[in-house]
């Protein structure tokens, strides 16, 4: 998948897809881009560091990062397992500040869109606290990383969608039989839509939670929304 950039250059809203590999997760992305009116990267994640002189961080700018996650994940991956970990989406968000001349200090806000990253695995951390950690380790602490707690899913409009923890809870323990079941190969043959959810549709206005760096405590603070 190479990658492709739209024709705006907007360093407000910047939309860098790692899901754009197949066709519904790449319409999502430009639905989403176009919605907010943001530059878009479509890229294979570890082909990261390629597109880094297409996009400047400035104060204020929302980031915001499509891959396919879980709980206690370490890493953003698109349709065909390729994969980035949050240490080096840090390191490579690093490289693009120094090589623009961005103050580490600058605030910014990571938006995920990937499922569960905002949840943990047992004592295995959420991706979005590794990630908010990883940047810290950069020196990069006043970044904001919003993500969600559940299954999140492709809306028709590039709206933002999550499942209720019941749903959610439903669906994992689908996901879990098709991995089972097929192996490597279970997304391309698992159908979410054959599932029955509680309620008839997912939540449009998605329910995230924020995470950023505590200086004081040297830890990572989460603020839910």
């Amino acid at each position: 998948s190479k990658s492709k950039a739209s024709t705006q250059n907007n360093n407000k809203h910047i939309v860098i897809d790692f899901a754009a590999d197949e066709l519904p997760y790449r319409e999502y992305g430009l639905k989403r881009a176009r919605k907010l009116g943001a530059s878009l990267l479509q890229i294979q994640p570890d082909r990261f560091s390629s597109v880094s002189k297409n996009f400047s961080i400035e104060q204020n700018t929302t980031l915001t990062l499509i891959g396919h996650c879980s709980k206690g994940a370490n890493d953003l991956m698109d349709n065909s397992g390729i994969r980035i970990s949050a240490t080096d989406i840090a390191k490579q968000i690093y490289a693009n500040m120094s090589e623009k001349g961005t103050p580490l200090d600058t605030v910014f806000t990571i938006d995920l869109i990937a499922c569960q990253a905002a949840s943990p695995f047992g004592q295995q951390p959420s991706f979005a606290e590794r990630l908010v950690k990883a940047l810290s380790d950069c020196g990069i602490k006043n970044v904001s990383v919003v993500a969600s707690p559940t299954i999140m899913l492709a809306s028709r409009g590039g709206e933002q969608a999550n499942l209720s923890e019941q749903d959610d809870l439903k669906m994992t323990q689908e996901i879990q039989k098709a991995k089972t079941k097929f192996g490597n190969a279970w997304f391309s043959k698992f159908n979410p839509q054959s599932i029955q959810f509680e309620s008839n549709k997912a939540t449009l206005n998605a329910k995230k939670i924020t995470f950023n760096y505590d200086s004081e405590r040297d830890s990572v603070r989460t603020l839910k929304k």
